[in-house]
């Protein structure tokens, strides 16, 4: 403890005194003790105004003092607004007096008349305690402060749950303002429900303060808001106890985790479109592996009817089992060509074109198919954009969602077939140009613009469910009879194939729409080869050397019976180095190339680049039941080779023949 002798700071200390002479000895006293006197008043008021002025670090202060205030009440305010230390020197020591005084938390009570060595004790005694409390001040503004910068809405309770303390994240997520919390049961402001059963839940500071121990509640649950709203929230709560172990209050964390389901709802749709794309693309793997084996015994099947039927020793009725087995083959050709739609494998043959006029050559064929109780409405862009697809896949895509709306429409109801340009500024932004029905969902598509049609219906809907599977193939909620589940199936590959995406938007008892999003494209479509017999006035016979190549006995039998039925010579060759070996011969007359693309040892592709080494004009002409579409280009490969696909019926095979060896005669 400081000495009268060895002062080791000089605080500035306001004397308030109304007596004269006690007031001079007093301010002696502290000039000899090492004190600065900042200033020594009379009256209540001059020592509010003195303390404002000045700030001292210590006010010595009588209690009886002249003027309206005494102070006890100067003491109280500059308490209040200037936090200064006061000690009281005073002559009265009543029990009124001293309680008083005791509201305004003095550092210090002295009474005259006084010793030197009290008053610098007493004095000592107030500034260590200021300087405490100025620690303690300092050390809960920097606690307030880390705790209202945190991410976490924080409350903090007495001992009897009353709110001491929230930040401004509690105060946003409660709809509580402090000043308003302040001193209210925590009961009523945190309210907690169970998110499954919506049965209120103990407050976790109630339940920290009655087992003295930290509680991180199990389960989901929501914050009840003081609006009402309802937050799912994740909280712990503890109790705050003296180094001695006593709870003197408790405080609660909890996090609001709407952002973070959010980021797991997306996380978690992003994986099930993960996972539905991979076994999209297995089954599609599947469905195009199983296509080109059918196709190989279509052609072989078919082949050999339309040869049988040519014959001329027929009979009638083995010539209807013919015809028989030549239906039966061309609908099961047909089936593959869905399976291969499905499984992106099928050949394209994209132009340039307009939708509109697609659905305007469609009109009175889509208004047949519809029943009579269906309201058939078609709502066109008149200023449409263009896109490159194949115009006959198309048909198909819009037959197909057109007869899938008609089967949901039982009975009646109105069918809305529309198109319109829109542009995606961000996925799912889209900005609508035609002012198509904002109710339509965008799919998660690549920024860019579109053509957009779309096929609405009011049938019965879809659930969840039934929307998670209505692509896949063989999936139909129509029964065995009435469908075999490929119809979807073959709009989804069609669509992904030529580079567009498809979204649906629907709800049971609410109808359906189907959204198909292809590239809007500028520029123009390339002259095609391909024209009818009719048109070209051509005859399908001819005489030239065609060096056919397939792996697969049968096809190769019959295809090479065709050839010969329409006078070409063949020759035949199992694989690549047969095909080769027979182009190295010396002499040997080649007129067209043509050759399956799916090989063992050698494909299609690979014989090609060797032939063309050999014998640079020799046409080439792929046949294959299925074939990667990034080969093609408008339906001419690359190369500058053309592509059939099988099964190909021996009229068509014939044409084409003659179209190919035509256009390089005429190159020549």
């Amino acid at each position: 403890m400081r000495t009268l002798n060895s002062p080791i700071v000089s605080p500035r200390v306001l004397v308030v005194e109304d007596e004269r002479l006690i007031a001079e000895e007093i301010l002696e006293r502290l000039t000899r003790m090492g004190f600065r006197v900042v200033g020594s008043v009379d009256t209540a008021e001059d020592a509010v105004q003195a303390a404002r002025r000045e700030l001292p670090e210590l006010i010595l202060m009588d209690i009886r003092l002249k003027g309206k205030m005494d102070g006890i009440e100067a003491a109280a305010e500059i308490r209040r607004d200037l936090n200064i230390p006061v000690i009281y020197l005073t002559s009265h020591s009543d029990r009124g007096t001293r309680a008083r005084a005791m509201e305004t938390t003095p550092c210090g009570y002295v009474l005259k008349p006084f010793r030197e060595e009290d008053l610098l004790v007493a004095i000592e005694t107030a500034l260590h305690l200021n300087l405490q409390e100025r620690r303690i001040r300092e050390s809960e503004a920097r606690y307030a402060a880390t705790l209202s910068s945190i991410g976490d809405g924080v409350v903090a309770s007495d001992e009897d749950g009353r709110v001491t303390f929230m930040n401004p994240v509690a105060e946003a997520l409660t709809g509580w303002e402090f000043s308003a919390a302040l001193g209210v049961s925590v009961d009523k402001v945190l309210k907690f429900i169970d998110h499954s059963t919506n049965k209120p839940l103990e407050n976790p500071i109630r339940r920290a303060l009655r087992h003295r121990l930290a509680v991180v509640p199990t389960g989901s649950r929501l914050l009840i808001g003081r609006d009402g709203t309802r937050i799912p929230v994740d909280d712990n709560a503890s109790p705050i106890t003296t180094d001695r172990g006593v709870i003197i209050g408790a405080v609660i964390a909890f996090r609001d985790l709407r952002g973070r389901r959010l980021t797991e709802e997306a996380l978690h749709k992003a994986e099930e479109q993960l996972r539905r794309s991979q076994k999209m693309d297995a089954i599609g793997r599947l469905a195009g592996g199983v296509a080109h084996d059918f196709n190989n015994l279509l052609t072989i099947i078919n082949g050999c009817a339309n040869l049988a039927l040519g014959g001329r020793d027929v009979n009638e009725a083995t010539r209807d089992l013919l015809r028989d087995i030549e239906d039966a083959g061309e609908r099961a050709a047909l089936l593959t060509n869905q399976l291969l739609a499905f499984g992106r494998k099928q050949v394209l043959t994209p132009v340039v074109l307009n939708l509109n006029a697609v659905l305007e050559e469609m009109k009175s064929m889509l208004r047949r198919i519809v029943r009579e109780d269906i309201s058939l409405t078609f709502s066109l862009s008149p200023s449409l954009g263009r896109v490159n697809a194949d115009a006959s896949q198309i048909e198909q895509v819009i037959m197909n969602l057109v007869v899938n709306a008609r089967e949901a429409m039982n009975p009646g109801g109105c069918l809305t077939v529309q198109t319109c340009d829109i542009e995606v500024f961000d996925p799912g932004a889209v900005s609508d140009k035609d002012a198509l029905e904002d109710s339509i969902k965008q799919p998660d598509i690549k920024p860019g613009r579109y053509v957009m049609l779309t096929v609405t219906d009011t049938g019965r809907g879809m659930t969840p469910a039934t929307q998670a599977r209505v692509f896949e193939p063989f999936f139909t909620t129509k029964g065995s009879k009435k469908g075999c589940g490929l119809g979807l199936a073959t709009v989804h590959g069609i669509v992904t194939q030529s580079g567009g995406e498809i979204c649906i938007e629907s709800e049971p008892g609410r109808g359906t729409t189907f959204a198909i999003y292809l590239p809007l494209v500028e520029e123009a479509s390339p002259p095609r080869l391909e024209h009818t017999a009719e048109e070209r006035s051509i005859t399908l016979q001819g005489t030239e050397t065609v060096l056919l190549v397939e792996d697969e006995d049968g096809v190769r039998s019959v295809l090479s019976s065709i050839l010969r039925k329409f006078g070409y010579q063949v020759l035949q060759a199992r694989g690549g180095k047969e095909a080769i070996a027979i182009c190295e011969r010396p002499g040997q007359n080649i007129d067209i190339l043509m050759t399956d693309v799916v090989m063992p040892e050698m494909g299609g592709r690979q014989l090609a680049e060797h032939v063309h080494a050999l014998r640079p004009r020799v046409p080439i002409l792929y046949l294959s039941g299925y074939i990667d579409d990034a080969l093609l280009r408008h339906g001419v490969l690359e190369d500058g080779s053309f592509f059939l696909r099988k099964p190909v019926a021996p009229n068509v095979l014939a044409l084409k023949l003659r179209q190919i060896l035509d256009h390089a005669s005429t190159e020549l």
